[in-house]
């Protein structure tokens, strides 16, 4: 997320392709995709990464929280 607070969207999106690519059961990266999604109005995409995050966590509250409101209209 580094890269994308400095304005590299593209380099910081394909760090966190390539280390979810490298680890996918990586949880804390897969949550990093949904808030970089997320941070970038890309509202489907980000949904589709935190239901992802769900399967992996699925019994974390945070985790079923953060789902929810990404589902919530607006």
């Amino acid at each position: 997320l580094a890269w994308q607070q400095l304005g590299r969207r593209e380099p910081a999106e394909q760090a966190l392709l390539r280390a979810q690519q490298l680890a996918p059961q990586d949880t804390a990266t897969v949550y990093a995709l949904a808030v970089f999604y997320g941070q970038a109005g890309e509202r489907a995409l980000a949904l589709q990464w935190a239901e992802r995050l769900q399967t992996l966590s699925p019994d974390d509250p945070k985790v079923r929280h953060f789902v929810e409101r990404l589902r919530q209209p607006g």
